[in-house]
């Protein structure tokens, strides 16, 4: 159809390819760049009338600039907030400059509706419309022998609360955890730890766990959440949340 819109999705390989799955037989769409930071991502973006950000390019200069050259030539920009992005624009200095003084070179901004009043509080409006839920599960039976499933990327470890998570895995030595996506590092002389730095299959590895674990001081809506109570995962969850147990302490974590 000639009067279909080329849609340009920024964002990263799993949220940008889920998202054209989901919008694709209502308009044409590509993924412009998976790396908000790709040089190429002006180019690549060409042939498209809208380009759709996951993950708000407005909280650091490069991002900045991009989104100007693309407005230079004419394209329209949907924002849409996911989490970090929001955290960045209201607690850092710099950021939440950028945010509130370039807000209008979006044309639409687009957040999860929990960070809809995070985001009013420094004056950027959003309309509440979360991204799809890409993956649910079929629920599985337990596996016999407990296993704890840990959200935490070695790269963010204080922001996913990473010396409570230390401290947990000590206090129970006869408890195995499996700590996703991470490199090994810390927990390499720990009899009851797996380390992986990243999983393929995760209704795999949620099917072989009981428990899942996600500390981070801010979050969206985490996907990882929704995919474990799909499983009929048991989920300790930093936030508030609907079927979650909620902590973020040693001892809140240790009692649940």
């Amino acid at each position: 159809d000639s009067d279909k819109s080329m849609i340009g999705i920024v964002g990263g390989e799993f949220f940008s390819s889920a998202l054209i799955r989901e919008i694709g037989d209502r308009t044409d769409a590509k993924i412009v760049a998976t790396d908000l930071g790709d040089p190429a991502l002006v180019d690549n973006a060409r042939d498209c009338n809208i380009i759709h950000y996951i993950f708000s390019p407005l909280v650091t200069l490069g991002g900045l600039r991009t989104v100007q050259a693309l407005k230079k030539i004419n394209k329209k920009i949907i924002v849409h907030w996911i989490g970090t992005d929001a955290y960045n624009a209201t607690a850092r200095i710099k950021s939440r400059f950028i945010a509130k003084r370039y807000k209008g070179l979006a044309d639409i901004h687009l957040a999860n509706p929990r960070l809809v009043s995070e985001l009013n509080s420094i004056g950027i409006s959003c309309t509440a419309l979360p991204l799809p839920i890409f993956r649910l599960f079929e629920s599985r039976p337990m596996p016999t022998e407990a296993r704890v499933l840990v959200y935490l990327p070695d790269s963010r470890g204080d922001f996913f609360r990473k010396p409570v998570i230390d401290k947990i895995v000590g206090s129970f030595p006869d408890l195995h955890f499996v700590i996703l996506p991470y490199s090994g590092g810390d927990y390499s002389n720990m009899a009851n730890v797996t380390p992986i730095p990243w999983a393929s299959d995760m209704e795999k590895v949620l099917a072989d766990t009981s428990v899942f674990i996600r500390l981070p001081i801010h979050d969206g809506l985490g996907h990882s959440v929704i995919e474990a109570l799909s499983m009929g995962r048991h989920v300790i969850y930093s936030h508030d949340f609907p079927h979650c147990e909620q902590a973020v302490s040693i001892e809140g974590v240790s009692d649940k």
